[in-house]
């Protein structure tokens, strides 16, 4: 047995009983392949307290993601850090059901709103040879790693900083585009029982939680939709599973084609789509 092999199998003693087999073995696996100095077949001593602190963060059930800085996304590998939420599995369903759907424009115009890490702006972009994305955020510390995932990645891509909730903005934010997505804070304060530790201790909870009314940026994107879609543009966001007729409610605004319900792959009502007249 070599010495990371054995390494390997002492970690796996301790993350057992608290995330059981089949995780433990896959964040194992991500610190093997993620960190920055890890483990090979020689260990050194640097290589040792770089492991040994990692393992110590996921015991403290700190997200594997923030520990590496790596996250993947579709084919990208982005930075992330707790600035940022960790891209989900289900925003990749709204991302390709978003790329079929631009696949007959010639060079389409893309508004992301709540960027975040970027990843679906980055995504969409990497798709098209000729195409214009912007990526739009509140926070400037934010649009800071998604313009370094932007940079690793060579992607171009605008980044604004704004508040699509301050409709007096509007006005300086791009216009005639071809679709505006999103993955906006959508989950309710009561569903923080349901949620995971490392979520809940170490995940932007701005970037997770709806506050008082729900559906408010739904809402604000269907508006805003309005006034800055071209004739044919689509408006695709997320959306909570546990709010599918309020979200449903909102958007079904005159103006638009009636919102179509699409599941993501564990079968769950995960996106709406709608088309502006």
């Amino acid at each position: 047995m070599t010495p990371l092999d054995r390494l390997k199998q002492n970690t796996f003693k301790k993350l057992l009983p608290e995330y059981g087999s089949r995780e433990s073995r896959a964040l194992i696996r991500a610190l093997e392949e993620d960190l920055q100095a890890h483990p090979k077949t020689t260990i050194d001593g640097d290589d040792l307290i770089i492991w040994n602190e990692a393992v110590q963060r996921l015991l403290d059930h700190e997200p594997v993601a923030y520990i590496t800085g790596k996250a993947y996304f579709l084919h990208l590998k982005l930075k992330v850090d707790p600035r940022v939420l960790i891209p989900r599995p289900e925003t990749e369903t709204l991302v390709i059901e978003a790329i079929q759907q631009l696949k007959p424009i010639t060079c389409p115009t893309v508004l992301d709103i709540g960027t975040g890490s970027g990843c679906i702006a980055l995504a969409i972009r990497s798709a098209f040879s000729e195409c214009r994305v912007y990526g739009l955020d509140i926070d400037p510390l934010v649009l800071n790693v998604a313009k370094e995932n932007a940079q690793h990645q060579q992607l171009d891509v605008e980044w604004l900083q704004a508040d699509i909730l301050e409709q007096k903005l509007w006005k300086n934010l791009p216009g005639e585009l071809d679709m505006i997505i999103s993955n906006p804070p959508y989950i309710l304060e009561s569903e923080k029982k349901y949620m995971s530790v490392s979520t809940l201790k170490y995940e932007p909870p701005l970037a997770l939680f709806s506050g008082d009314d729900p559906v408010r940026f739904y809402k604000a994107i269907a508006a805003f939709g309005i006034l800055h879609l071209k004739s044919g543009g689509r408006v695709m966001v997320e959306i909570n599973e546990f709010l599918v007729e309020a979200t449903m409610a909102v958007l079904a605004l005159p103006g638009y084609t009636k919102p179509e319900l699409i599941q993501d792959l564990s079968g769950k009502d995960r996106i709406i789509s709608m088309v502006k007249l």
